[in-house]
């Protein structure tokens, strides 16, 4: 990567199943935005229970400058001006490096429908449970679209007043699950928290 130019995490998740629904839209919005700012460039982590084949055709006759690292997350946050994000202990993570983070969410459309029956919360994504508020946004099922996210990742990247406030919202993701050494607690606060949903 070129320390000089602008860096953009794309985090799809660590399932084959995430992958599937999320990855061709974040693609679809790394296309809009490379369109855009060609000289942005991406970055994506491969979670170590994914493999080349889970990725490949997603890739398949597309012409975007992606470099994807193998099971390296905690080391691509923090070079990165921002990220989007699937939900889930990620944005946790995400949270504690104090890299700004847009979160998305889509699940199969049935799944979906009978979910927001059931359960009615006011964050989706971790980090903005334990805020408390809703520092990241979220773009959830329908809102999940490339062109939304593309929004959301250029006005993260590009808007440094934005950029900065976020960065001092998420210390109190950071304060909530103990400080620098916060990471240790990740696990355990997403047990107690899912337990609560």
């Amino acid at each position: 990567l070129d320390p000089q130019r602008k860096v953009l995490g794309l985090f799809p998740g660590s399932r084959r199943s995430e992958i599937k629904r999320l990855l061709p839209v974040l693609l679809d919005a790394a296309a809009l935005l490379h369109a855009r700012h060609p000289e942005l460039q991406f970055i994506l982590p491969r979670a170590s229970t994914l493999s080349e084949a889970d990725f490949a055709p997603h890739f398949a006759g597309r012409n975007l400058p992606v470099t994807v690292v193998p099971g390296r997350s905690y080391d691509v946050m923090p070079a990165c001006d921002a990220i989007v994000s699937a939900s889930g202990t990620a944005t946790l993570e995400i949270a504690l490096s104090r890299t700004p983070l847009a979160v998305i969410y889509k699940i199969a459309p049935l799944s979906y429908r009978i979910m927001s029956r059931m359960i009615k919360v006011d964050h989706i994504a971790l980090c903005n449970i334990v805020a408390g508020e809703r520092i990241a946004p979220e773009l959830i099922q329908h809102d999940a679209t490339p062109e939304k996210i593309a929004a959301e990742a250029e006005s993260l990247v590009y808007d440094a007043a934005r950029n900065g406030l976020m960065r001092e919202r998420l210390l109190k993701v950071r304060e909530r699950l103990g400080g620098a050494g916060g990471s240790a607690n990740v696990a355990a606060l997403t047990e107690k928290l899912l337990a609560h949903q």
